[in-house]
């Protein structure tokens, strides 16, 4: 009997041992995921903040026409409004052709409506008139100088 009671002894120290190593190896796992969540964590952040800062770069283009274009359409919920639009045309196809075409018209006029202001020569109305006040003012700096 004493025998049993002596390995009955080593067997609960045994197992208590055993669950010891058990909770010390979660622990270790546990945090060894832990850290990996972590750095994942961290990539994410700093891949976040280099998609961020490449997207504030504005100037895309060399033409500050195609900058503007552009901001106008990206920034804008303009895009949204168009694509809810021909979305919302689902009855035939001839709708969305028909909203395509007018869309498409549409901004080729406007485009038109700003080419007609220019004057031949590539200069716009603007630029005339700048160059007009620099004649006159010229010939008035020289009306003085006579005197």
């Amino acid at each position: 009997m004493q025998v049993e009671r002596e390995n009955l002894a080593e067997e609960i120290l045994l197992r208590e041992y055993i669950r010891k190593a058990i909770k010390i190896i979660k622990n270790k796992r546990k945090n060894t995921q832990q850290e990996k969540i972590k750095e994942e964590k961290e990539l994410r952040i700093l891949i976040r903040k280099a998609i961020l800062n490449e997207a504030k770069k504005v100037p895309k283009w060399e033409s500050y026409g195609k900058n503007n274009l552009d901001v106008m359409l990206m920034k804008t919920n303009f895009l949204d409004a168009l694509e809810t639009g021909y979305k919302s045309l689902t009855t035939t196809n001839i709708q969305r052709t028909s909203y395509m075409k007018h869309i498409t018209q549409n901004v080729k006029k406007t485009l038109n409506l700003e080419k007609a202001k220019e004057v031949p020569g590539g200069q716009t109305h603007q630029e005339l008139e700048l160059n007009e006040e620099e004649e006159i003012n010229f010939d008035e700096d020289e009306e003085t100088e006579e005197e």
